[in-house]
């Protein structure tokens, strides 16, 4: 009997001291009673004590674990940062009118730093004790986040190199994440992103912070917990910038990312049918552009006149990746016409060739006009065709 009732004391013993009494808890975070992250604490709300504050410290970015059990009827929690400011707040909470306690189980991704825990009493003066815990998984930045200290915008960036894995961490007080990386020469660039996040966004700047693409808004799949997203983008020699970034709802969590290359690995090649034409003023002359192979994300094609006093353009129709484009003189000078395809979605340049474009006066007989020979393709077709068509009206004309 006795060495059973020496059992039961040791039990009630143990289990006495699973939560430290934090009774000396602050009344304000200049008062607030220090405490470690990964053990248990208790307190009590009181008509003279309806405020307690509980400074923890987190030397790396991760979530924290804060588990709350209160035999009080309702409860605010809130999170403070190292100046004040807010992080979280629970809102009203209320307890089960069942087991009459209040049970908070909630998972915090915080960057590095001082916190303030608060729980405050609710608007109606209810009192009673609660006891808390809490734990800590870091997140395993690849860059470490302090609540000063971020990467959250082009100009405070990290650099990554390409092939290499790196993690980061969205959080509560950290919504978005900078990386600046180079491409070294033009071609397909890979990029692949697991993340813990249940919507998140994710982007690539040029080296002017010009958005040039957008993963759209991306979901978790919820059996896995994950977002997976794989991006093949071909972008053009240079510098860029990734971007994680949290959508609306204010998802947290972490993630991991690689960007790898495949230089000159693109299978599109432009051609033209003539890089160099010379028509008279007023006269036009037409110039095919066509394209080989393929890119996952789809192409464009535009021309750029470097002297749009000199000479204009104009598309005609598409078809079977070919398309001409129609030049007109507009005065006396030289300029050039440059024609790129670029991806669609980044406006990376794929392919590029120049026409340079001599325009002379009128009557001149130098131009090659609507009947000139602007260097092959369809220029010498539009030439055998309209000779006959000529010769025949002068024919005619000798009758009428």
């Amino acid at each position: 009997m006795k060495k059973l009732l020496s059992l039961v004391l040791a039990l009630l013993l143990s289990a006495s001291c699973m939560f430290i009494t934090a009774s000396a808890a602050g009344d304000s975070m200049s008062a607030a009673s220090s405490i470690n992250v990964g053990s248990s604490y208790s307190g009590s709300i009181t008509s003279s004590s309806n405020v307690d504050f509980y400074k923890f410290t987190l030397s790396n970015s991760g979530c924290v674990r804060l588990k709350v059990s209160a035999g009080i009827q309702y409860l605010y929690f809130y999170i403070y940062d190292s100046n004040g400011n807010s992080i979280w707040e629970s809102g009203l909470t209320y307890w089960n009118y069942t087991t009459e306690l209040i049970v908070l189980d909630k998972y915090l991704d915080l960057t590095s730093g001082s916190y303030y825990f608060c729980i405050k009493q609710g608007s109606n003066g209810y009192t009673g004790n609660y006891n808390f815990s809490t734990s800590f998984s870091s997140a395993n930045e690849s860059f470490k986040e302090t609540q000063s200290d971020k990467n959250n915008t082009t100009s405070n960036s990290d650099n990554i190199n390409m092939g290499t894995t790196y993690k980061g961490q969205i959080a509560l007080n950290d919504n978005k994440d900078f990386y600046k990386f180079t491409v070294s020469s033009s071609g397909s660039v890979n990029l692949s992103v697991s993340a813990s996040m249940q919507y998140a966004y994710f982007y690539i700047y040029d080296s002017s912070a010009k958005k040039i693409w957008n993963s759209g808004l991306q979901f978790w799949d919820s059996s896995t917990g994950l977002i997976n997203l794989n991006k093949s983008l071909s972008l053009s020699a240079g510098t860029y910038y990734f971007e994680v970034e949290q959508a609306s709802g204010g998802h947290t969590g972490n993630y991991s990312f690689k960007l790898s290359s495949s230089s000159g690995s693109s299978s599109i090649t432009l051609s033209v049918s003539s890089t160099s034409v010379s028509l008279e003023k007023g006269d036009t002359t037409k110039v095919n552009c066509s394209y080989t192979g393929s890119n996952a994300n789809g192409i464009s094609i535009s021309y750029s006149v470097n002297n749009k006093n000199i000479a204009t353009c104009e598309w005609g129709e598409f078809s079977n990746k070919r398309v001409p484009l129609t030049i007109k003189g507009v005065s006396v000078g030289s300029t050039t016409v440059t024609i790129s395809l670029k991806d669609r979605e980044t406006g990376a340049v794929l392919d590029s060739e120049t026409i340079s474009v001599k325009v002379t006066e009128e009557g001149s007989g130098s131009g090659s006009g609507n009947t000139g020979n602007s260097g092959g393709g369809e220029s010498i077709f539009i030439t055998i065709i309209m000779f006959p068509i000529r010769a025949i009206i002068w024919f005619f004309g000798l009758f009428f």
